[in-house]
C-alpha cells in the first residue's frame, strides 16, 4: 500500500528554534496570513508531485477552496509562489541545516546523517526539493539562480569540512578535496 508523502515536518530534535515569535496579527491581516500559509502548504504538495511547470494553480487553488485568481492576488505570480514555497521548505529545515554547518571536520560530515533522517521523516519535502532542483537546470527556470547558488554553498561547505577534518587529523587526506567534494555533492 503506497501512502501519500508527508509535507508536515516531524520534530527532529528537542532543540528550540532561535526565531523570535511572529507579531500577532488581527482581523483581515490574520485571515490573509492564514490563507497565504494554506496556499504555500498546498503548493508544497502540488510542486513536489508535479513540479513547478506541471503544477497548476487551479490544482493548488482546489486544495484550499480558492480560485487561481485568489492565489495570484496573494502572491502576484506563480513564480513568486514558488519562491515562497522554497523559503518555507528552507525554513522548515533551517535549524537542522544551521546545526549541521556549525560543526567542523568529521563532526560536520557525521551530522549529514541528520539530513538523511529529515528526508526519511519528511519524504514530501525531500521530493519537493529534488523535483524543483531537477527543473532548475535550465537557465530560464524561476529557481535556477537559487539552486545554482545553493549548490555552490554546499560544495564550499563540503570542501571546508574536509579541509578542517584533514587539519585536525579526523579525515584522511585526499589528493584533491575539491574533486572529492564535487563527487560527494553529485
Amino acid at each position: 500500500v503506497q501512502t501519500e508523502p508527508s509535507f508536515r515536518m516531524q520534530p527532529l530534535s528537542s532543540a528550540a528554534t532561535t526565531e523570535p515569535p511572529a507579531p500577532r496579527l488581527k482581523g483581515q491581516a490574520q485571515r490573509g496570513a492564514r490563507t497565504r500559509e494554506a496556499i504555500v502548504d498546498a503548493a508544497l504538495e502540488v510542486f513536489a508531485v508535479r513540479g513547478f511547470r506541471s503544477g497548476a494553480l487551479a490544482e493548488i487553488a482546489g486544495k484550499v477552496d480558492l480560485t487561481p485568481a485568489a492565489i495570484l492576488y496573494h502572491f502576484g505570480s506563480k513564480e513568486s509562489l514558488l519562491l515562497a514555497v522554497i523559503a518555507e521548505r528552507d525554513r522548515r529545515a533551517g535549524s537542522l541545516l544551521t546545526d549541521v554547518s556549525r560543526a567542523n571536520g568529521l563532526d560536520s560530515l557525521h551530522n549529514l546523517v541528520k539530513i538523511a533522517e529529515l528526508n526519511e521523516q519528511n519524504p514530501g519535502l525531500a521530493m519537493l526539493h529534488t523535483v524543483l532542483q531537477a527543473e532548475s537546470f535550465e537557465p530560464d527556470a524561476p529557481a535556477h539562480t537559487y539552486f545554482n547558488e545553493r549548490s555552490r554553498v554546499v560544495r564550499r561547505w563540503l570542501e571546508d569540512a574536509l579541509v578542517a577534518g584533514q587539519g585536525d587529523g579526523t579525515v584522511r587526506a585526499f589528493q584533491n578535496y575539491n574533486t572529492r567534494s564535487a563527487h560527494w555533492q553529485s
